[in-house]
């Protein structure tokens, strides 16, 4: 990922786990990486909820989506978590 990072990168987003294999993606290395370089890091957690505490501030999250029915929830219900000050 570092690599196809340029200078007219604003927004990386990853799955913060891989949903088929249940891969856990590296969140807080990637969000470390976006801070330093002042890019906005979208997560969607969705996959990775049932795998242990999701925490934003460790992991420099910007924006972080999910998706009710991705865990037995209703179909068309989600939320959006939007930092509103600063980064961690």
């Amino acid at each position: 990922m570092r690599k196809a990072i340029t200078d007219k990168t604003v927004l990386i987003s990853v799955m913060y786990a891989n949903n088929e294999i249940g891969t856990i993606h590296p969140i807080a290395e990637i969000g470390g990486d976006c801070k330093e370089k002042g890019i906005i890091f979208h997560s969607d957690a969705t996959p990775g909820s049932g795998q242990g505490p999701v925490d934003v501030d460790r992991d420099h999250i910007d924006l972080m989506s999910m998706s009710a029915h991705k865990i037995y929830g209703p179909k068309g219900i989600g939320a959006l978590y939007v930092r509103s000050k600063g980064r961690a």
